[in-house]
């Protein structure tokens, strides 16, 4: 299913996913939602924050659940974020993400969906 949305003037940025967590920082003109294409053959955990210490992904584990979420091989999903850190509006987020084993690109654009 597609959905309409624009890219909010802002650029695409690509996130190398692996065994280890790597993070980018993303400009996003107060844009608030993402788009996350996998273009991978692997699931990716992605990790997102207002820094690169919240944005760290960590693959959950059985009694140990970590911030963030799934994109499955070849899919993209759209999310929406909190677009103020301290009631401070700010144009800057970081995006990481991990695999269990292989590689995958992942790419970021921030956007606004429309239904």
């Amino acid at each position: 299913m597609s959905q309409l949305f624009t890219t909010s003037g802002s650029q695409t940025y690509a996130v190398a996913a692996n065994a280890t967590s790597g993070t980018t920082q993303v400009t996003v003109p107060n844009a608030g939602q993402f788009m996350i294409d996998n273009t991978g053959n692997v699931p990716v955990f992605i990790g997102h924050g207002a820094n690169t210490a919240t944005a760290n992904a960590v693959i959950p584990t059985t009694g140990s659940p970590t911030h963030g979420f799934w994109v499955e091989p070849n899919q993209t999903k759209w999310y929406s974020t909190n677009q103020a850190y301290n009631n401070t509006p700010f144009d800057t987020w970081y995006v990481s993400g991990i695999t269990a084993a292989g590689t995958a690109t992942i790419y970021v654009t921030a956007c606004t969906t429309y239904p």
